[in-house]
């Protein structure tokens, strides 16, 4: 059996003909090529979805939902009951967040950048690093498998008046060599505007300041000199701009009209990977950087500036993993050690009605570390015991605001977890899984002000939540059935107090509670395909908040069929119940309106090099809010052309 361990990891580790870059996994795998920490979006899936960024398609994914701030035009997902800044988000296994806020826009990345998207709930590996209490998204890239392979696609927008919303052109090229590999994709995206349901019952329908563009770009070079060494040199960059639309409500949201003219990310890495007898050493380098401007405006008619706010961010880091599958007999173990920079410049201008200035500004830093060790143990052919540990450590390097005078303090959390698996049949495996995952407070939990209406904590404490699953997975025939129980209980919550003096703080003082279901349910063939995914979240909260603010019960629906050789027809169905927003002006939460999504699109395949797809969403105008104030688009159409070569 060592031998069979050793011989599946090294070919694992070298899948040069795999379409996804697998140097940019990271996961929990058997000698059989199974991960048991993440589910698996595939490249077909992020096709086949109308929308070009990955909220949408997440969206889809049992136990997640998506999130829509309205108020700040960002798109982000929450996972079992956990935010994005609870999340740990990866691309080819880099981190990337904003540093000051761990926050990220997840509808700036765009699906036609990806191979496929892996996705952890709980049980992670310990080799991420730190801060990934609720989960783990990892977006993999592409990676080419032919001498030379290319793709051109285009989509056009429409609103429910026929009118043009948006466009989208995506280019991608690449090439497999013997020694060497290269790839470069590159996307704009232009919207003008979009439109809401005539449900909204607005006299005009089309949202103000709306727009937004984008363009994106991504590299890749690898060298392969022999078949146990790849190097790889990634980038990836991306120049976006966006409006915001106001509220419609100035009663039960705050007025804000800002526009973002700089919204731009950029990542540079280097992955190097050595494969020895029965051992294997990555190394990675990179850094992050993110850049981004919000203009403050009297009015609506964005001429009057009230002020701004600049931030300049970067994460300069580097990791070392060693995996071994020779030194205990049907053991892989693997350890490493990660060291990130956070780095954060901030420079906010406020104007008064007056036109008296005030300014403030922050310049921060984080060192984090994490050391990891990792084991897999083949108890038998059937049975595997997965055990693993990190420690994460904080510490402030350097805290200068004019705000307020805060100190340096340091963090540091023990996650330890571990997971049991058995292989009923070849098509059937239940495990039960237990995971203690930690958030390290963010700079601007510990140290914003929030323009003089907060007292900043720098003496927070990590949030440690400790999840518990039960799972079981069958395959019969065509079906494939998927059920998940989960409990997860957060020590240390950190929550927004009101404070005796009115001014609010960041502190830990809760403890919360996260149960529910995960179901689904797949059936496919050559012609026909349809499926049902269930998620009920139940969350209680020791706390002065303690309202449910995502939808307890989610299905999503779908069904396609190949009525003709060439055609493709699909429709999918969402709904949402049971949860509240949150009114910004008095504090009080309202019980939202269910969220019933229809969506249809047809797929003809002209030949292997040429495919067109139309299609519609929110099929019958539904009015549906994330955000209270801030109304979700209405039905909108597209068409799509698609070129392989």
């Amino acid at each position: 059996m060592k031998k069979i361990i050793l011989l599946s990891c090294i070919a694992s580790s070298v899948l040069l003909a795999q379409s996804s870059f697998t140097l940019g996994e990271i996961s929990i795998q058997d000698n059989n090529g199974v991960k048991y920490d993440t589910n698996k979006i595939s490249s077909q899936t992020l096709e086949n979805t109308a929308s070009k960024d990955i909220t949408e398609v997440l969206d889809k994914t049992t136990g997640i939902t998506l999130v829509n701030r309205g108020g700040r035009v960002e798109k982000s997902v929450n996972i079992r009951g956990f935010d994005s800044n609870r999340i740990g988000m990866f691309l080819d296994g880099i981190p990337i967040y904003v540093p000051y806020d761990a926050q990220f826009d997840y509808s700036r990345i765009l699906t036609t950048q990806l191979d496929s998207i892996d996705v952890a709930k709980g049980f992670s590996s310990s080799l991420y690093g730190s801060n990934t209490l609720g989960g783990v998204i990892n977006l993999v890239s592409k990676k080419p498998t032919k001498e030379f392979e290319g793709s051109f696609t285009s989509q056009i927008n429409a609103d429910s008046d026929w009118e043009k919303s948006s466009h989208m052109y995506n280019i991608y090229l690449g090439s497999k060599k013997e020694k060497y590999y290269y790839q470069i994709n590159g996307t704009i995206e232009d919207r003008s505007h979009w439109t809401l349901s005539n449900d909204a019952n607005l006299s005009d329908s089309k949202r103000e300041n709306s727009d937004s563009k984008q363009k994106a770009i991504s590299a890749k070079v690898g060298f392969i000199p022999d078949d146990t060494s790849e190097y790889v040199f990634g980038y990836s960059y991306m120049d976006s701009q966006k409006g915001q639309p106001s509220t419609i409500d100035p009663t039960i949201s705050n007025e804000k009209y800002w526009k973002w003219p700089v919204w731009d990310t950029r990542t540079m890495y280097f992955i190097a990977n050595k494969i020895f007898s029965d051992s294997s050493v990555k190394f990675k380098l990179f850094r992050n950087d993110y850049k981004y401007k919000t203009d403050y405006f009297q009015d609506e008619t964005y001429t009057t500036s009230k002020g701004f706010y600049d931030s300049d961010d970067n994460t300069k880091g580097t990791s070392l993993e060693y995996s071994n599958f020779g030194l205990l007999e049907n053991h892989i173990l693997k350890t490493s050690f990660s060291y990130k920079k956070d780095s954060h410049k901030g420079t906010e201008e406020n104007i008064n009605k007056k036109g008296k200035i005030t300014n403030t500004e922050e310049d921060l830093a984080d060192n984090i570390y994490s050391i990891a060790l990792e084991d897999i143990y083949f108890a038998t052919e059937k049975f595997k015991v997965i055990t693993s540990a990190s420690y994460d450590y904080t510490r402030a390097s350097k805290v200068d605001t004019t705000a307020t005078a805060v100190e340096k303090k340091s963090n540091s959390a023990f996650n330890p977890q571990i997971g049991f698996f058995y292989d009923i049949t070849k098509d059937q495996q239940v495990s039960f899984t237990a995971a203690r995952k930690s958030h390290l407070p963010t700079m601007k939990e510990r140290y914003s002000d929030k323009k003089g209406k907060a007292i900043p904590n720098p003496e927070l404490d990590p949030e440690i939540a400790t999840h518990y699953e039960v799972a079981h997975k069958i395959k019969v025939d065509n079906f494939t059935f998927n059920n998940a129980l989960f409990y997860t209980k957060v020590k240390d919550a950190i929550i927004n107090k009101t404070l005796d003096n009115g001014k609010r703080q960041e502190q830990n003082s809760a403890d919360e509670r996260y149960k529910g279901i995960e179901s689904s349910i797949n059936y496919q063939t050559s012609l026909f395909g349809a499926g049902l995914n269930y998620t009920y979240t139940n969350i209680k909260k020791d706390s002065e908040d303690q309202v449910e603010r995502l939808p307890k019960h989610q299905f999503y629906v779908y069904a396609n069929i190949k009525p003709v050789k060439s055609v493709i027809l699909e429709a999918n169905y969402t709904y949402k119940k049971d949860f509240y927003l949150e009114n910004e002006v008095s504090g009080d939460y309202l019980k939202a309106s269910n969220i019933s999504l229809t969506n249809l699109n047809a797929k003809y395949i002209y030949s292997k090099a040429l495919s067109f797809k139309v299609g519609v969403e929110n099929l019958f105008d539904k009015n549906y809010e994330y955000d209270l104030g801030y109304p979700e688009k209405g039905r909108e159409f597209y068409a799509s052309l698609k070129y392989s070569f």
